[in-house]
């Protein structure tokens, strides 16, 4: 397996898809912290992601998981081609073939969560 990404952190409080008010920068947040990791154009090819998040509370683990695919994708994957709402957010995550993800509670000092990513 290569690395694409390897534990890209976001020092930022996760947020859930659905959140109208915190979603849309949580989302600018993760696109931003991958660009300054990312080497290369976009993927179109299977990709394994790894999420770690850093909670100071319980919080809907599928829920951030939405969004944060949502940050990834605008950076590492093209627009997508098909239908569906046309925002800025629409990329091809479709080339997320597997997810692993976890959430560690009391990190109220330091929110956040890591990225890995990996071509399959």
């Amino acid at each position: 397996m290569k690395h694409l990404l390897n534990a890209v952190r976001v020092h930022r409080h996760p947020y859930t898809y659905g959140d109208k008010k915190h979603e849309e920068p949580w989302k600018q947040a993760v696109a931003n912290e991958v660009r300054r990791h990312w080497h290369g154009g976009y993927l179109e090819r299977p990709v394994r992601v790894s999420l770690r998040f850093f909670l100071a509370r319980d919080y809907d683990l599928t829920g951030m998981l939405e969004s944060t695919v949502n940050g990834i994708a605008h950076v590492a994957f093209p627009p997508s081609k098909k239908g569906g709402a046309k925002t800025k957010w629409n990329h091809q995550d479709e080339w997320v073939y597997e997810i692993a993800a976890s959430k560690e509670l009391g990190h109220a000092a330091d929110p956040g969560v890591e990225i890995t990513l990996d071509e399959l």
